[in-house]
């Protein structure tokens, strides 16, 4: 969403043009999937396959939230949402293990 506004009336032409188109940053999608890919290159297979294996196990979208776990002001009858899980894969090593 932070490259391309993913409205109904988004067209193939909006989501091509929108892997060119910087972020706030300065960055683009292209660029941070370019990265990524060359990340992944330099592992090793085991270390590669660990990673699609983790990645490959993130659902978006899957923690279930009611109105009692919103703020007073927050809540509306019967609400019940969905809360985003989502997962950015740039590249960038960070530690998930402790001590690692």
């Amino acid at each position: 969403m932070r490259f391309v506004d993913l409205s109904p009336e988004v067209s193939v032409d909006d989501l091509l043009r929108g892997l060119e188109r910087p972020d706030m940053s300065g960055i683009t999608l292209a660029r941070n999937v370019r990265t990524f890919a060359a990340a992944l290159d330099q592992k090793v297979p085991l270390e590669r396959e660990e990673l699609l294996v983790a990645l490959s196990g993130i659902q978006t979208g899957g923690i279930a939230s009611t109105a009692e776990d919103f703020d007073p002001s927050e809540r509306a009858r019967n609400r019940e949402v969905l809360l985003p899980n989502v997962r950015l894969a740039n590249g960038a090593y960070i530690t998930t293990r402790e001590g690692a």
